[in-house]
């Protein structure tokens, strides 16, 4: 390929990315989304005393992907002769911001696109006058391009599936909520909000999900068909409309995708506060909340849900109990859990020096004084809307058929 086919490539591309700087929105997305993974963090020294995750080098990691991912993404729309005008661009960015002061997780790119789309078929439909707006600005809303925002709906599909590959290794924050009955039970944070750019536009899309009653792999696989249901709405709408020319298939998809979407929102806001957290207390040893990447823990091959019922043959029933019979044998660690089908397994490993002390074993406490959030949110840059406080409450022992002795 000579240099004339290279610059050929790479100057649309540079062009297109030097107009993304100028909006405002692309710096609203990141302050938003940097702010979401300092508060976490901040919440998880509090919750266990140690930091459990890294904020700055990941986040950078991050957004290093998103900018290569929006560099195919952007080259494919050039390649695809997708256009964006840039006082549609300013629309749909506008909107999303309006739409953050309800709530943030509207100001996700797709709900602005799909109001324009509506509004644009509405006022060619009903012939709008319009009055009161300006020529360009009136042209703009009219002669909304609903096929090549609805392309770009479905290349942010493709982004988020790609990004949601390649985060899949990404360390999830575990958290600690108040239970329906009064006690502290676990949970999880797992944030796959991504930023895009897409042409000039910072395309926002994805989930975050701030609860107790589903493991991070269940969040990352939604989010997965969430990218292939925005590659099949905006793709099939953008298909339709060019080669059947059918004004209305746009609204009728990329609404289908948005009603789905919330339609599954609720389904979890729901199910968090019907459902039993994963990560309960148990009468009979201590429940797994998170193993740290690198540990004993990790190495042992424990996992979250998890119970550790035993340890160097001493049976343990607190977090003091277990620390206690972690030094009965200082240079090996056996122990005895059972997984989330109620089976057992003994699992040990040699511990070397200063290993005992980072064994890396996060647990569900159920004592009182505990830091844990009030509420569990699902959504968008969903832990800016969470509360939290001390769990200075106590609860009664229940029994359950199926389960053995809880405590929450």
């Amino acid at each position: 390929m000579g240099s004339e086919n290279v610059h050929a490539i790479v100057q649309p591309v540079f062009q297109v990315f030097r107009e993304l700087m100028l909006n405002p929105l692309l710096y609203l997305s990141v302050f938003l989304i940097v702010l979401e993974n300092v508060r976490q963090a901040k919440v998880e020294r509090k919750m266990f005393g140690v930091r459990v995750t890294r904020v700055w080098f990941p986040l950078l990691l991050r957004f290093l992907k998103f900018l290569l991912v929006g560099i195919v993404l952007t080259a494919s729309a050039l390649a695809l002769h997708l256009s964006l005008p840039w006082r549609q661009i300013v629309l749909v960015s506008a909107l999303s911001a309006l739409l953050a002061a309800f709530r943030l997780r509207f100001m996700a790119s797709i709900y602005s696109i799909a109001v324009w789309i509506l509004a644009a078929y509405l006022a060619t439909t009903l012939h709008w006058s319009l009055a009161g707006i300006s020529g360009p600005w009136r042209d703009a809303w009219l002669n909304f391009s609903s096929g090549t925002w609805a392309a770009t709906i479905g290349l942010a599909g493709i982004g988020q599936v790609l990004m949601t590959w390649w985060c899949w290794g990404d360390e999830t924050s575990p958290a600690l909520f108040r239970g329906k009955r009064g006690l502290c039970v676990g949970g999880f944070y797992t944030q796959y909000v991504y930023l895009l750019p897409i042409a000039p536009l910072p395309f926002l899309t994805g989930i975050s999900y701030l609860g107790a009653t589903l493991f991070p792999k269940q969040v990352r696989i939604s989010t997965l068909w969430s990218g292939f249901g925005m590659l099949v709405a905006g793709g099939g709408a953008y298909a339709l409309l060019r080669f059947e020319h059918l004004a209305f298939a746009p609204i009728l998809l990329v609404a289908l995708y948005v009603l789905v979407g919330e339609v599954y929102l609720l389904k979890l806001r729901v199910r968090e506060r019907q459902l039993d957290s994963l990560c309960a207390p148990y009468a009979e040893g201590v429940t797994i909340l998170h193993t740290i990447r690198g540990s004993v823990a990790r190495e042992l091959g424990l996992s979250a849900g998890e119970r550790i019922v035993e340890v160097n043959q001493s049976t343990v029933r607190s977090e003091y109990e277990l620390h206690f019979a972690l030094d009965i044998n200082p240079a090996y660690v056996r122990m005895k859990v059972v997984d989330l089908r109620g089976e057992a397994r003994l699992v040990g490993k040699p511990i070397y020096a200063g290993e005992r002390h980072q064994i890396g074993l996060l647990i569900v406490s159920v004592e009182d004084g505990v830091f844990v959030y009030r509420r569990r949110e699902v959504g968008a840059l969903s832990s800016l809307y969470a509360r939290w406080g001390r769990l200075t409450e106590s609860g009664s022992p229940i029994q359950r058929k199926d389960m053995p002795t809880l405590v929450e």
